[in-house]
């Protein structure tokens, strides 16, 4: 009785640890760098999409004066971003995920590099290849940065172009959206906690039931 206790207390204990694994809060976790190589002293911020534009531009923005506004750094140009997180994703199929850039841009979806855009351009629309997604949690990964407009040595809005979207069309084939990111918390989350999820909560569900049977 005691060794089916011990199991049963593990099993439960499984679960419990997954559930803090899976954990996501609303908001991509961003970082800007004062360089355009994802280095020095990152400034952070949990936006839920990535829809920024810089003042100059005639595209939309969800922050008012990006990125200057948002970074720390005070200017408009000469840096560079990453985004992590994860989708969820309610319905199994298909997807293609897209981009609108200045300047490079790469995207990687659970490891696989999808969009890769890494020259300087002009705000450019990329797409993945449709790529098959199981329903739950999907990592998401994207590299951006922005150079300096005219040589412009003291990075003002002057000229500005700064783009950066990341949008999906879903499986059900609608238009291009916005992807709502969220960030894990608690402990280091799996790489692909949609695939791993179910199984573990079906070790805790058994586990609970024994413990109670043993409790009983």
């Amino acid at each position: 009785m005691k060794s089916v206790f011990g199991v049963a207390a593990i099993l439960t204990l499984l679960l419990l640890i997954q559930g803090v694994q899976a954990a996501c809060d609303p908001g991509w976790d961003i970082k800007y760098y004062p360089d355009q190589t994802w280095s020095g002293s990152p400034t952070t911020d949990t936006p839920v999409y990535i829809h920024f534009a810089g003042p100059t531009t005639p595209l939309a923005s969800d922050i008012a004066d990006w990125p200057a506004s948002i970074s720390g750094f005070g200017r408009y140009q000469d840096f560079s971003m990453t985004a992590d997180g994860y989708v969820d994703i309610a319905t199994a199929g298909q997807y293609t995920f897209s981009t609108v850039s200045d300047d490079g841009v790469e995207v990687w979806v659970d490891g696989v590099l999808e969009i890769s855009d890494t020259g300087d351009h002009g705000p450019t629309t990329d797409y993945s290849s449709p790529i098959t997604l199981s329903t739950g949690f999907h990592h998401i990964v994207l590299k951006y940065r922005e150079n300096t407009f005219n040589a412009d040595p003291f990075h003002t809005a002057s000229g500005n172009v700064a783009v950066i979207y990341l949008e999906y069309i879903n499986a059900a084939g609608t238009a291009p959206v916005l992807v709502p990111g969220c960030h894990m918390t608690g402990t280091n989350a799996p790489e692909f906690p949609s695939a791993f999820v179910p199984a573990t909560m079906l070790i805790g569900v058994l586990g609970t039931v024994l413990l109670l049977r043993r409790i009983k």
